[in-house]
């Protein structure tokens, strides 16, 4: 019988022992881990929260379920070392809530790792931001950053040429295409390659792909020339409203009296009617003869357009129908005395 009630509290002594063997190795297993990296060292902390919590509140619900009423005693620091006696000589009263205050103690040293010593320039993980540290070169530089044969530059010509060759050869590939031509309509034009990239580009104006299409009339602008006004012209002509406006755009590159019918005849076009103006004031006062017909039109929108070509680019033959415009005091009368302004500020200087 005697045996019997020693294996009992054998029993006991092990069984009440099993949190404090479980729960204090984790917790110390997770504090070293911790100290590797600081993704861990959350994920402890926030483990060892829950478990913990979860363990306190199973247990004291256990033990108050079997008449337990002495758990931790009177709250002193010489109790609190006491338990780990305790934790030996009554195991199922002490020894689980010793693992659990044991696991909390590592959640404390956890948050010192990340909240408290960084406060005080310590950084357990390293410092965040800090760029990490490289093995010093075989070679050091001399005192001062000179090296004794520094390379010589690259040639910018040899730079170009290589840049042009690549972009010329992504043209090739319908899926690098447009950003190829993207690529050439940002690029610096050398004359030695001019022909050959304008080209390569020419027929990619009348792509069936809108962005393409587009992409390629804007390199153009940059590579080609008045041998490609005719092509821009036709651009003029096309269905859909953003070529007109990339290819209106392109002529103004060119100023060139071919294209002013055209560029008049889109001066009515919503798409276009901006960049149609541009390009007819980058031609000169060649167009002031083909515009005054717009003057007397009874499309505002046409005879507003026209009066800012021939406020830039008029003369006296425009005066006379921008002055009926301006005693109209109706839009675009406004415009209409500026440009009278400005026509008569020019012929002054004459």
């Amino acid at each position: 019988m005697e045996r019997k009630t020693r294996r009992k509290k054998a029993d006991r002594r092990i069984h009440g022992l099993i949190p404090c063997l479980i729960l204090v190795p984790a917790g110390l297993a997770l504090g070293l881990a911790a100290v590797m990296d600081v993704r861990i060292a959350f994920a402890a902390v926030f483990a060892a929260l829950i478990v913990g919590v979860g363990a306190g509140i199973a247990l004291h619900f256990l033990y108050k379920r079997e008449g337990h009423s002495d758990l931790t005693g009177e709250q002193s620091w010489a109790k609190f070392f006491d338990q780990f006696r305790l934790a030996f000589v009554r195991p199922r009263t002490f020894a689980p809530w010793f693992a659990v205050e044991a696991l909390f103690i590592a959640v404390m040293l956890e948050a010192l790792l990340l909240l408290v010593l960084p406060k005080i320039g310590v950084y357990p993980h390293g410092k965040p931001g800090a760029a990490p540290v490289q093995n010093a070169p075989e070679n050091p530089q001399p005192q001062g950053g000179v090296t004794p044969n520094p390379p010589p530059p690259p040639d910018p010509n040899v730079v170009a040429d290589r840049s042009i060759t690549e972009a010329l050869a992504r043209l090739t590939k319908p899926e690098e295409r447009e950003r190829a031509l993207g690529d050439l309509s940002r690029m610096k034009p050398k004359a030695d390659r001019r022909t050959e990239v304008a080209k390569s580009i020419q027929p990619l104006t009348a792509d069936t792909n809108q962005s393409i299409r587009i992409e390629a009339i804007r390199a153009l602008a940059v590579w080609g020339d008045k041998e490609h006004v005719p092509l821009l012209i036709e651009a003029m002509d096309h269905e859909d409203g953003l070529t007109r406006r990339a290819a209106a755009i392109a002529l103004k590159q060119f100023p060139d009296e071919r294209a002013i019918p055209v560029l008049v005849k889109r001066m009515s076009d919503s798409a276009c009617t901006g960049e149609s103006v541009a390009a007819l004031i980058a031609i000169g006062p060649v167009v002031e003869k083909a515009v005054l017909p717009l003057l007397s039109s009874k499309d505002a929108f046409a005879q507003a357009a026209a009066v800012h070509v021939v406020k830039d680019v008029g003369t006296a033959d425009s005066v006379p129908a921008l002055r009926k415009i301006a005693a109209t005091k109706l839009y675009p009368a406004g415009p209409a005395e500026e440009a009278l302004k400005a026509i008569a500020a020019r012929s002054k200087k004459k």
